[in-house]
């Protein structure tokens, strides 16, 4: 699942990935950054993220769902006034921490980011396995280049790869990249921006930018 940000649709080369990623089945949703939520009414903000479903759905041919503010940075009256509009809110419970590995170097496809996730795999001993929802930021290069290595090593775990449609319960049953998903809920405050889902099993998701793992 690639969370987006519409500031940058106007550059075609980044256009162009994301119809791809559509069309490859990937779910599309939105990021908001935190200089969109700073010290904003809460209309001004839902202008801005409505104008940007509708460019997203003019790329991917269908309206975004799933909406990721930066941690805590949206207030109790903005989330409700997502959800009235549709959004699922989600987050996540495991940093990659790519952000510290700008300059990352790989060995067999692996380095800093890699272990990152391995020590939290590792750390969780069988049969048990863990509930994620990850993060990686697809502009740190280094994070990127970890990915297909980062996904063996969590299949190896025992882990399924799923959306973030399955991963939080909400899949619809249509075809790959649709976009369709269940209709919303409406989640208590107090769980807005949990990264773990409430459902058990084998699976996990992932993609550049957003990884969840579940039991």
């Amino acid at each position: 699942t690639f969370h987006v940000s519409p500031d940058y649709l106007d550059n075609p080369v980044l256009l162009a990935y994301l119809k791809k990623a559509a069309s490859d089945g990937h779910l599309i949703g939105l990021f908001v950054k935190e200089a969109v939520v700073r010290d904003r009414p809460v209309n001004e903000t839902m202008a801005y993220i409505e104008r940007a479903r509708a460019s997203i759905s003019k790329a991917i041919n269908y309206a975004p769902q799933f909406l990721r503010f930066p941690v805590g940075a949206a207030s109790g009256d903005l989330l409700k006034a997502v959800w009235a509009r549709g959004w699922t809110v989600t987050s996540y419970n495991l940093d990659s921490q790519d952000y510290a590995f700008l300059n990352d170097q790989t060995v067999d496809g692996k380095g800093a980011v890699f272990s990152v996730f391995r020590d939290v795999f590792d750390a969780i001993l069988p049969p048990a396995k863990g509930s994620f929802i990850a993060v990686q930021r697809d502009i740190v290069g280094p994070s990127v280049a970890q990915s297909e290595a980062i996904i063996g090593y969590a299949v190896q775990k025992g882990y399924r790869l799923v959306r973030l449609d399955e991963c939080v319960g909400k899949a619809a049953g249509g075809d790959a990249g649709d976009g369709k998903v269940a209709e919303p809920e409406r989640p208590p405050e107090a769980q807005a921006n949990t990264g773990s889902s409430s459902r058990a099993g084998d699976l996990l998701y992932l993609a550049v930018v957003v990884l969840a793992l579940l039991m």
